[in-house]
C-alpha cells in the first residue's frame, strides 16, 4: 500500500506500483521515470483521470506531469495541496471552486470555464493564465511565487453567493479579485496579446479558434504587495498593462521597476495608495468615473500616495468628473515640468564643465 502520509495523519492507502512505495499519483517523478521510463507519464494521467470519474475533488501531495480536468460539471470544490504538477488545465467547466494551496505547477491554464471562487497561496508557479472564466464570488493569488500572471476576459456573474468559510476565510467580498504578496513576477497583463498562447494550448491539445477580447468585468480589483522581478532586463518594459477592465482598480504597496500602462475600460474611483512608478505611468482612452466621496476622501492624498518617476501620459481619455479631470492633467503637467527641470540642471552641470573656449563657442 501506498506509505504517502497526508496532513491529518492518514496513510493514503491505495495499490502502491510495483518496485516502489509509492501510488501511482503520489511516486515522485524521478523514481517514476527510473522505474517505468516515459510510461509513468501515461501511468499517472490514467490514474488522474480515474479518480476524476469517481468523484475524487481533493488532491493533496500528487506529482503529475499534466492534470487535465475538460468538460468537468461538479458541485464539490476541486482542490490541490502540497502538489508538484507539471501543468494544470481546466477547460470547459462548471466547477463550484478551484483551491491551489502550497503547491508548486509550472503553467495554470483556466480556459473556458466557470468557476464560481477561486483560491490560490502559499505557491509557486511559472505562468498562470486566467482566460475567458467565469466567476461567482472572488479570485484570490495570494503569497505565491508567480512570474508571468495574465487574465483575459475574466468576468464577475451576479449568482448564489456561498461563504468564503468553507475555502478557510472569512472574508467575504463578492466581485472581488486580488493579486497579492506576490513575488518574483516579471508582468501583470490584463487583455494582453501572448503571441505564444496558441502555441501553449495546442500543446496540451487545446484548440483555440479565436482569444475573446471581452471586457475584464469585476467590482474591484487589487494589485498589492507584489515584489517585482528586479532584473535590468525588464526594467524599461511594461510590468503592469490592463486593457478594457471594468469596476475600481487599486494599486497599493508597489514599487513598480518599469511602465504602468492602462488602455480603454470604465476605472470606477480609482486608487493608488503607496505606489511608486519608475518609468511612466500611461493612460489611453481610458473612461474615468468618480464621485463626491471620492473627491473627499481618495483625491486629497493622492500626490503623496503616488509616486512616478518618468511620465504620466494621457490620451483620448475621458471624465464624468471635472475635478478628477484636473487632478490627472496636473498630475501628468508636474511630472513632464519635473523632467524638464532635471534635465535643464544636466545641461548647466555640463555647460560648467567645458573648457572656456568651448563656452565662447557655443559649446552647448
Amino acid at each position: 500500500m501506498c506509505e504517502y502520509v497526508f496532513e491529518n495523519g492518514k496513510k493514503c492507502g491505495t495499490k502502491s506500483l510495483a518496485g516502489s512505495k509509492y501510488c501511482s499519483l503520489h511516486i515522485p517523478l524521478e523514481e517514476g521515470e527510473l522505474l517505468y521510463g516515459g510510461k509513468i507519464r501515461e501511468i499517472k494521467e490514467k490514474a488522474f483521470k480515474r479518480k476524476l470519474e469517481r468523484g475524487v475533488r481533493y488532491f493533496e501531495g500528487v506529482q503529475l506531469y499534466e492534470a487535465k480536468i475538460s468538460n468537468l460539471t461538479s458541485d464539490k470544490p476541486l482542490i490541490f495541496k502540497n502538489s508538484k504538477i507539471k501543468t494544470l488545465i481546466v477547460e470547459n467547466s462548471e466547477l463550484k471552486g478551484l483551491s491551489i494551496f502550497n503547491c508548486e505547477i509550472d503553467k495554470v491554464i483556466l480556459l473556458a470555464s466557470s468557476i464560481a471562487t477561486l483560491w490560490v497561496k502559499d505557491s509557486v508557479f511559472f505562468g498562470f493564465n486566467i482566460l475567458d472564466i467565469k466567476f461567482e464570488n472572488s479570485i484570490y493569488v495570494r503569497n505565491s511565487t508567480v512570474r508571468y500572471l495574465m487574465m483575459n476576459s475574466v468576468h464577475h456573474v451576479e449568482g448564489t453567493s456561498i461563504g468564503e468559510g468553507e475555502y478557510g476565510e472569512k472574508e467575504t467580498v463578492y466581485g472581488r479579485i486580488e493579486f497579492s504578496d506576490l513575488k518574483n513576477v516579471r508582468r501583470i497583463g490584463v487583455n494582453s496579446r501572448y503571441p505564444l498562447l496558441k502555441e501553449l494550448l495546442e500543446e496540451h491539445g487545446i484548440n483555440l479558434p479565436g482569444m475573446s477580447r471581452k471586457h475584464v468585468k469585476a467590482k474591484i480589483f487589487l494589485i498589492k504587495n507584489v515584489e517585482f522581478d528586479p532584473s535590468p532586463r525588464f526594467k524599461r518594459q511594461v510590468r503592469i498593462f490592463v486593457r478594457n477592465f471594468d469596476g475600481t482598480l487599486q494599486l497599493e504597496n508597489l514599487e513598480v521597476p518599469g511602465h504602468v500602462e492602462i488602455r480603454g475600460g470604465r476605472l470606477k474611483v480609482p486608487e493608488f495608495v503607496h505606489t511608486t512608478i519608475y518609468n511612466n505611468l500611461v493612460f489611453r482612452g481610458v473612461s474615468f468615473y468618480g464621485d463626491t466621496t471620492w473627491n473627499l476622501t481618495v483625491l486629497p492624498n493622492l500626490l503623496t500616495e503616488l509616486g512616478v518617476r518618468g511620465f504620466v501620459i494621457l490620451e483620448e481619455c475621458s471624465f464624468n468628473n471635472p475635478t478628477m479631470e484636473e487632478f490627472f492633467y496636473r498630475l501628468a503637467r508636474i511630472t513632464w515640468e519635473k523632467v524638464a527641470t532635471k534635465r535643464r540642471q544636466i545641461n548647466i552641470t555640463i555647460w560648467r564643465c567645458l573648457p572656456e573656449e568651448s563656452r565662447k563657442w557655443g559649446g552647448t
